[in-house]
């Protein structure tokens, strides 16, 4: 008896709990918002009044349900797009609002300014993550613990590096990315866009960059991939700009929330296979954010190599919190190349604070179990805008022409299939070149 009542008397506790959150999370002043810390305690404030023992933490407004994760190997998956789109109805009222707003219009400068006002944002802005999710993340599509595998014949390949809220850049690409579009529709010609991740954080108008990254996925879905960075994260987002963006020109803190739900489901790694005609094996191009994943050992032994392209190693990113990712995951989101590695080593820990720095040992070796030709990746910031590794195999872009306060030559990367395989591609500075 006593023990139903104690339950009976928890399960109101936590009902009553859940309410005053929800009202604090309405309620409370965006004045007292300015900072992580004020937000927390504020909150934990309101715990004590309901003798609760757990603190809060930034996981308490996040979804605690998460995706089954499907533990199983498989040969290599290639995506069929074309087929997708045959049997599936597509519609996107949401998707075509946004980019009347952004693209039609040019609303690109004012981070207070929202499609339909405050009062909807987060309606349409559900409507869009909804419309994304069905379509350009559809699960027919991705399975988001192994690499999302295309096959090319021909055409030009995009890569976009982290645009961080700058909006400029990313307007820029996208008008030069729909001529492309259009002129590759026109001559019958395959096409691919990649976005490599990092796309809020660091910049007032992430909020904006991040929708129309998004609307343009979606109005595009047969050419445009995206894929998740490091900043698609909530511990990065809490400190780095994202979480105060939301605090600071949105009233509805729940937007936070709805973000960090959708970044759960952005594939780590992509892999194009090109092969013409001509080809008797096809040449593979890897894209991810930041670097090679290992299981590492001894920083002077050869790690064991996952098979990541084929399958044959799974990678369980499905989570909000970077610590709750396996070490796979977490390497692919924050490793670097280094060409200056002393002689004896193969790779070291990272100064980052998470993952590792690798050399070209490590990273040959990495290539040739997956069976892969090169490797794109974004995450490091250059004022050149790129930077090449370890004989041109490893292509480093960044894609934000101002970053904390600095000026940079940001870039995009070409491939064109059109061209020998050793001189088909090149840089193009986006706001000169686009």
């Amino acid at each position: 008896m006593t023990s139903m009542k104690q339950k009976k008397k928890e399960e109101q506790e936590k009902k009553a709990m859940e309410e005053a959150l929800m009202d604090i999370m309405e309620d409370i002043n965006l004045e007292e918002q300015k900072s992580e810390s004020a937000f927390i305690k504020k909150l934990n404030l309101l715990r004590a009044e309901f003798k609760t023992e757990e603190p809060f933490t930034t996981t308490d407004i996040l979804p605690k349900e998460e995706p089954i994760i499907s533990m199983r190997s498989v040969a290599i998956k290639f995506v069929d797009i074309d087929s997708f789109l045959a049997k599936e109805k597509i519609e996107t009222p949401f998707a075509e609002e946004f980019w009347d707003f952004y693209y039609e219009n040019k609303q690109i400068s004012d981070p207070r300014k929202y499609l339909g006002g405050i009062a909807t944002i987060r309606e349409k802005t559900l409507g869009l993550l909804g419309e994304v999710s069905e379509y350009v993340l559809n699960p027919d599509l991705i399975d988001i613990n192994h690499a999302f595998n295309e096959k090319m014949q021909s055409g030009k390949l995009y890569y976009v590096g982290d645009t961080h809220g700058s909006i400029v850049d990313t307007d820029r690409c996208i008008r030069f990315f729909v001529k492309q579009i259009k002129e590759a529709e026109t001559n019958n010609e395959e096409i691919k866009i990649i976005f490599l991740g990092d796309y809020v954080d660091r910049n007032k108008m992430d909020i904006h960059n991040l929708l129309y990254i998004l609307t343009f996925a979606t109005k595009y879905l047969k050419y445009v991939r995206i894929l998740r960075g490091n900043h698609e994260e909530t511990t990065v987002n809490m400190r780095y700009g994202f979480w105060h963006s939301i605090n600071k020109y949105l009233p509805n803190l729940y937007l936070f929330n709805d973000f960090e739900y959708f970044f759960m489901r952005l594939p780590l790694v992509h892999a194009v296979h090109y092969q013409s005609e001509s080809m008797a094996e096809p040449r593979v191009i890897v894209s991810l954010h930041g670097g090679i994943p290992i299981y590492d050992k001894s920083f002077t032994e050869m790690p064991e190599i996952p098979n990541i392209i084929e399958g044959l190693d799974l990678i369980d990113s499905i989570h909000s919190n970077i610590d709750e990712m396996d070490d796979l995951s977490q390497q692919i989101l924050w490793n670097d190349p280094v060409d200056d590695l002393p002689p004896e080593m193969l790779f070291l820990p990272s100064k980052r604070g998470i993952g590792f720095n690798f050399g070209k040992k490590v990273f040959d070796e990495w290539m040739n179990v997956n069976k892969a030709d090169r490797l794109i990746r974004g995450h490091e910031v250059f004022l050149e805008g790129f930077r090449n590794f370890f004989n041109d195999r490893l292509f480093s872009v960044f894609s934000s022409s101002k970053y904390v306060f600095r000026r940079l030559e940001s870039k995009i990367l070409e491939f064109d299939f059109s061209k020998p395989w050793e001189k088909n591609w090149t840089y193009l500075t986006i706001l000169k070149d686009l």
